[in-house]
């Protein structure tokens, strides 16, 4: 496949996401605070960049999956924030556990600048997103075939 994402968070649970995409064949551009925890990716094919804004091309796809509501939130409207450079049919797909008041307002603000917030929170332990085996409760005011098409082919 010749699609690029982009991965903001390599924790516990985006570590192996992130491989499952790659595995998926898929590029994947990545963001993490720590970015010494990327190196599997990049090991695997996978950017790195240095800012959040980086992982994504206009009208392209990305996915957070990150430890609470504030750091999701400067990810996402900070500076070097992804939603001024994710654009108008981009697609976020954020796999953090928030709150709903949170992902009400980051889908409004998303659907301001004309792309998608798919809120897909997920349950399991990285193990279970490593084998394909994970739960989540996605939602989001306008599905986009092809997010939800990616999703369970890589966790």
């Amino acid at each position: 496949m010749s699609e690029t994402l982009g991965l903001i968070g390599v924790g516990n649970m985006g570590l192996p996401l992130g491989l499952n995409l790659i595995e998926s064949g898929y590029k994947l551009r990545v963001y993490n605070r720590t970015p010494e925890k990327a190196q599997p990716l990049i090991d695997k094919g996978a950017q790195l960049v240095s800012r959040p804004a980086d992982v994504i091309e206009p009208g392209g796809i990305v996915f957070t999956i990150l430890a609470n509501d504030s750091v999701l939130e400067a990810v996402i409207q900070g500076e070097n924030g992804i939603l001024s450079q994710l654009g108008a049919g981009g697609i976020h797909i954020s796999m953090s556990t928030i709150a709903p008041a949170t992902a009400v307002k980051l889908a409004a603000a998303h659907e301001e600048q004309g792309a998608t917030y798919l809120a897909v929170p997920v349950f399991g332990r990285p193990e279970a997103v490593a084998a394909y085996r994970v739960s989540n409760l996605g939602r989001s005011p306008k599905p986009q075939t092809l997010a939800i098409a990616l999703i369970p082919e890589t966790y």
